[in-house]
């Protein structure tokens, strides 16, 4: 499946539960690499949205639209010891994450990680609008 955790390797046998990863993005880098540090690292993935959008799901989506909740995947489950927060991040800098809310988390200089994985943006016919928790979509252009 698309968020099956992949093989660690010898990559990350040593176990960092006090090293923080924050990662802002849950797309397609976002999920890989914060399940792949799951295991040895306190990892902490910031996404806005409440489901992994799977792109290609969208695609079919638009011709099948009973198909549009198999695009989206909750985020229930992908970390077995990490956090998935539901979150707009506001701004970024080298030693904290300032959420919309108001809300700090802090990074350690030279301890903790922040990966920036944000994604990318479709080039036209795309973009589909986004799909709601129920695949339904939101803001979708017609033409």
């Amino acid at each position: 499946p698309l968020l099956r955790n992949p093989p660690m390797g010898n990559c990350c046998a040593k176990v960092h539960e006090d090293r923080k990863v924050i990662i802002v993005g849950g797309g397609y880098a976002g999920t890989w690499l914060a399940r792949r540090l799951d295991a040895t690292f306190d990892v902490t993935v910031l996404e806005r949205n409440e489901a992994f959008v799977h792109v290609m799901g969208q695609l079919r989506a638009v011709t099948d639209p009973e198909y549009a909740p198999r695009s989206l995947i909750p985020y229930t489950g992908l970390l077995k010891r990490g956090t998935v927060q539901r979150a707009n991040v506001k701004q970024v800098y080298t030693d904290r994450v300032v959420l919309e809310d108001g809300a700090t988390i802090h990074i350690r200089p030279g301890k903790d990680f922040l990966v920036i994985a944000t994604g990318s943006v479709s080039a036209p016919p795309l973009p589909l609008g986004r799909l709601d928790h129920r695949g339904h979509q939101q803001g979708a252009e017609r033409g």
